[in-house]
């Protein structure tokens, strides 16, 4: 008996059930159709369409890896192939140093380094952005009469000029994910008045968002297109949390202090509060410019309740020992006493500038700036005038942020030190460290897995296609993606997707007008999802996507015969 046999006899088996249920519906053809009487004309059509099912069901149980790799590189790339890993980086301006607006240009690097792991991962802005001499002083939330004033005090550092003309007033939304997205929706809905107070004088301005269709962070030099739109979000959610306040007036001379005034109707009482952390100037997000991916590893149980992503951007390059990775994690809202950072080097351009970090602990990771244009080869290092570069550092859903010590070393014109913030978000991948069959010990760009047995045997799964493929274990992966589908569904009802509806029959998706739906192979996509997630990976009901539906099928020709 072959593997076939028993596809075969499973749908004889569903046929027979099928003709019984349609005789109970149509006796009168009781006599053509019953069990016993069955015309051999019947027999074999009976027999046609149960061998026509088997073929198509063994065909998808022996290309599960296949569909799974094609549903997974629809909705979510980032789990089968690297991905670059991004980061938000922050520019503080330096007092007495800035004395005006300064051009950070698209593409400029910050090497980000490790003490000890002899390997260094280069971020390059994707956008321009004109850094303003301002320093964030005071932030007052007041609320009355179901409204919501915030206020944001800035100071133009001492000696500074500038206008709006000259600046990009961009704000980063600094919250975890689900205020942020509160915080998103409030400022483009809910927001009644918008202006700048400049000397007693109010300036009306707007807000605009500036996030949603900016740049690709798999292309430094492509825009974000409708279609991948979803696959952006889901790998690296921040990049939409960016807007901009315009002034209705950009030509006014600015060289004192002023503040922006924003009033929200909070007749619901969700617009969260605002604190000094939450608006950020000078933000711009970065890319990794190497074969980069996030890596997640669990944490050390009682250190933190979330997993660690590392990055890795050569392929020779393997994180084979889970206590490895722990050994240079900052611990969960201890902020770490370290000497400050000295730069070494005489010339901004060409060859990046090098930091070096003096530490009780290799626990740190070192920035350093680097610019690509031989324009700036022979300014001097004075003229570097940011004093803290705080780096949200994001890879797909963990984030750190790196912020400045006061201390200046040797002159040093900046330095950084390190200090963990709150995690944003859940990943979808599950646990694979605790109770499971396998766990997961290294990867090589995404791509290879190094999977230990509980008797200590090592094998290597090749890709996604054969590790998704490896166990009912693994049923957690998909389990978590519906979860993370659901969530999308409850949060992103305005962010930035106009419809999301998961109602356990369908998936809908709409952005930006586009909907996925209409399109057939979007359409199948998404059912064969549907048919995964909600039968819990029953394959063999896929051949009803792919053919008439049994039942219908034989009603049909039944019908036909009478």
């Amino acid at each position: 008996m072959t593997v076939f046999d028993d596809y075969l006899n499973k749908h004889l088996s569903e046929v027979d059930k099928a003709r019984a249920d349609f005789l109970r519906l149509h006796p009168s053809l009781e006599s053509v159709m019953g069990r016993d009487v069955t015309s051999p004309e019947v027999d074999v059509l009976n027999k046609s369409l149960a061998y026509l099912a088997a073929k198509v069901e063994q065909k998808i149980d022996q290309s599960y890896p296949d569909v799974i790799l094609k549903i997974f590189d629809l909705l979510a790339p980032e789990f089968i192939r690297p991905q670059p890993s991004a980061t938000i980086l922050n520019f503080t301006p330096k007092e007495r140093v800035m004395l005006s607006a300064v051009t950070i240009n698209k593409g400029t690097q910050v090497l980000s380094s490790q003490e000890g792991a002899n390997r260094n991962i280069i971020f390059a802005t994707t956008d321009l952005i004109k850094v303003p001499p301002l320093s964030l002083t005071e932030v007052a939330t007041e609320r009355k009469n179901h409204k919501v004033k915030v206020i944001l005090d800035y100071d133009v550092l001492e000696g500074a000029v500038f206008s709006f003309a000259d600046v990009d007033m961009r704000f980063f939304i600094n919250r975890q994910l689900s205020q942020a997205y509160s915080l998103y929706y409030a400022l483009f809905n809910k927001a009644v008045s918008v202006c700048y107070i400049i000397n007693g004088k109010k300036i009306h301005a707007k807000i605009k968002d500036y996030g949603s269709n900016r740049f690709n962070l798999k292309y430094l030099d492509r825009e974000c297109s409708r279609i991948n739109l979803f696959q952006e979000f889901i790998s690296f959610p921040e990049r939409f949390l960016f807007f901009e306040i315009i002034a209705g007036s950009k030509n006014i001379t600015i060289d004192k202090n002023f503040y922006i005034e924003i009033i929200f109707d909070d007749r619901n009482n969700d617009v969260v509060d605002i604190d000094i952390d939450t608006f950020i100037l000078g933000c711009v997000t970065g890319i990794n410019l190497e074969k980069a991916t996030a890596i997640p590893i669990k944490r050390k149980p009682g250190t933190s309740q979330y997993p660690l992503y590392i990055d890795s951007y050569d392929e020779s390059y393997s994180i084979c020992d889970i206590k490895r990775v722990r050994s240079f994690t900052v611990t969960d809202g201890v902020k770490k006493d370290y000497q400050a950072i000295s730069l070494i080097g005489d010339k901004v351009g060409g060859a990046y500038e090098k930091v070096t970090a003096l530490a009780d602990k290799c626990n740190e990771l070192k920035f350093a700036l680097r610019f690509p244009s031989d324009d700036l080869s022979e300014k001097d290092e004075e003229e570097i005038i940011f004093t803290d570069l705080e780096v949200f550092h994001t890879t797909a859903y963990e984030r750190m942020a790196l912020s400045s010590v006061n201390k200046l070393g040797d002159g040093a014109p900046a330095c950084f030190n390190v200090k963990n913030i709150t995690r944003i978000s859940e990943p979808l991948l599950p646990d694979l460290s605790g109770d499971s069959l396998w766990k997961l010990s290294g990867c090589f760009s995404g791509q290879y897995f190094n999977i230990e047995t509980k008797d200590g045997l090592s094998k290597s799964i090749q890709s996604w296609k054969s590790f998704i493929y490896h166990g009912s274990k693994y049923q957690a992966i998909i389990n978590r993606f519906v979860d993370s589908i659901k969530s999308v569904n409850r949060k992103l009802s305005a962010f930035p997707y106009k419809d999301v509806i998961l109602n356990g029959v369908d998936i809908k998706i709409e952005v930006n007008g586009s909907k996925f739906s209409d399109k057939g192979e979007m359409y199948l996509f998404f059912n064969i999802l549907k048919e995964i997630m909600f039968d819990r990976v029953d394959l063999g009901s896929l051949y009803r996507l792919l053919i008439t539906d049994v039942d219908n099928m034989v009603d049909m020709l039944w019908t036909n015969i009478k």
